[in-house]
């Protein structure tokens, strides 16, 4: 098991009750992959590799953009468990870009703007891999939220969540795709103030709608599926106080 800290430069690897932690390339962490001994870890514009299980990583491949990729913001990579050469990289203004050769090469996604979009958070579908959610704001409409869905692995989006009354988007919420319905995503607001609680979320590609289910507890902080039951969720609880 690997465990890090988001835009932090913390990565373990875990073996039973040993907790090794592991030399990285200069830069903060926005994912990572892992299956067997190779792990994928994206830091700054680039993806490392490591065959290893982290003992060493490569120098990374190509930047996730193209020129200079001083300065860039990125947020997120989302990795295909079943390939980790295909992942999507979300960035501040470029949006999104795909790459199915472990990050040597870069393809910059269309339907998040006509312009330029921020793309907050992304996941890929365990059902499907042609399948990617991605969420962001379009910064030449408006500057409205959305969710948006990729039938080409990541190539190109259409909206199919946008914010309203109904449904409340902040930058880069937890999102979770059903692991056996690629149709299916789930996501969540949660805050404690003012002890709201949490909201979940569940897109359904095959009705286009948005339902909710409102609980007590102050924030999810993680989403996870029965191995054995999809149906059966688990959710990863963030509990603060303020005196």
């Amino acid at each position: 098991v690997y465990a890090w800290t988001d835009n932090g430069t913390s990565l373990v690897r875990i073996d039973g009750t040993t907790i090794t932690p592991l030399s990285l390339p200069a830069g903060s962490i926005h994912g990572v992959g892992a299956r067997n001994e190779s792990i994928f870890v994206g830091m700054d514009a680039l993806i490392h590799h490591s065959s290893d299980a982290g003992v060493t990583f490569d120098a990374g491949g190509a930047p996730a953009v193209e020129g200079d990729p001083s300065g860039l913001l990125i947020y997120r990579t989302a990795f295909d468990d079943d390939d980790l050469d295909h992942a999507v990289v979300g960035t501040a203004v470029t949006g999104a870009s795909v790459t199915f050769d472990g990050g040597a090469s870069w393809q910059r996604a269309t339907g998040t703007s006509t312009g330029n979009s921020n793309i907050f958070n992304a996941v890929i579908s365990p059902a499907d891999a042609n399948v990617v959610y991605a969420m962001g704001i379009d910064l030449s409409n408006g500057d409205t939220r959305h969710i948006y869905r990729s039938s080409d692995a990541g190539l190109s989006y259409a909206v199919v969540v946008t914010q309203s009354a109904d449904v409340t988007l902040v930058n880069g919420p937890l999102m979770a795709a059903h692991p056996s319905k690629a149709g299916v995503l789930y996501f969540v607001f949660g805050t404690f103030f003012d002890a709201y609680g949490t909201d979940i979320y569940r897109y359904d590609e095959v009705t286009g709608l948005v339902t909710k289910t409102h609980n007590d507890y102050d924030e999810v902080g993680a989403i996870a599926f029965s191995p054995s039951d999809d149906g059966l969720m688990y959710f990863g609880l963030v509990t603060e106080e303020i005196d």
